[in-house]
């Protein structure tokens, strides 16, 4: 779970500093971790990006966590959307190639092929 939430967190630190998705932060409140996430990111410091994406972040943003965790927390959006689109942490996001393609592997493994 720890490792699963990390790298959400990764990917969300990296949409952070995007310029475009910016509103979309903003608007759930992250003004200061995102500002922190700015900070980190023109420092080159990637760990420190990663370090402020903050638990509520993750949890906002991503499905991230045990197997069951993520069934459970997916079949919630069952009544809320009519399909979703599932990913899994990239290496834009900062991750080594071969985490992202256990991150797909386990994203398929957990939903089907």
């Amino acid at each position: 779970e720890r490792e699963a939430r990390w790298a959400a967190a990764a990917s969300i630190a990296h949409y952070a500093t995007v310029t475009a998705f910016e509103p979309v932060f903003l608007n759930h409140g992250f003004e200061a971790p995102v500002q922190s996430i700015h900070e980190a990111f023109l420092r080159g410091d990637t760990e420190a990006m990663i370090g402020a994406v903050t638990p509520e972040m993750v949890d906002a943003f991503a499905v991230a966590g045990t197997p069951d965790q993520v069934r459970k927390k997916v079949r919630f959006y069952d009544e809320l959307a009519d399909s979703l689109a599932l990913s899994w942490p990239s290496a834009s996001g900062g991750l080594p190639r071969d985490e992202e393609d256990a991150y797909r592997e386990a994203v398929l493994d957990v939903f089907g092929h």
